[in-house]
C-alpha cells in the first residue's frame, strides 16, 4: 500500500498523515476517495505501519503527524480541492512545514 498517497517526503523526513480511531471514522465519512480507505481502523492501522516500517527501513525519518479531520476539511475547502490523497498529502506537507519550517 502507498499508504493512499498520504506521504509527503522533505529531505530525509517523511510526513506521515496519522489518524487516530475517531479520526478515521470521521475520514472515511467525509474523503472522497473512500473506496481507496481501508474499511476499518485496525486495518488502516496495520498498513500505516508496514509502511512505516517500509520507509524506516530505507533510511527515512518518519514523522507521524495527527490529522484533525475539520481542519482538513476546512483547509480542502479553502482551496478547492477534494479531499482525496493526493491532497491529503499537500495538507500533511504544508502542516510538517509549519510544524518543522522545512
Amino acid at each position: 500500500m502507498d499508504m493512499d498517497g498520504t506521504i509527503s517526503v522533505i529531505s530525509s523526513m517523511v510526513a506521515v498523515c496519522f489518524y487516530t480511531p475517531g479520526g478515521y471514522v470521521e475520514l472515511r465519512e467525509v474523503a472522497d476517495d473512500k473506496k481507496n480507505l481501508c474499511d476499518t481502523y485496525e486495518d488502516w492501522l496495520v498498513e500505516f505501519s508496514k509502511a512505516v516500517n517500509g520507509l524506516r527501513n530505507e533510511g527515512m525519518d518518519v514523522v507521524p503527524i495527527t490529522i484533525d479531520i475539520a481542519k482538513l476539511v476546512q483547509w480542502c475547502r479553502q482551496n478547492k480541492l477534494k479531499n482525496t490523497s493526493s491532497n491529503r498529502s499537500k495538507y500533511v506537507a504544508e502542516l510538517c512545514k509549519t510544524q518543522f519550517g522545512n
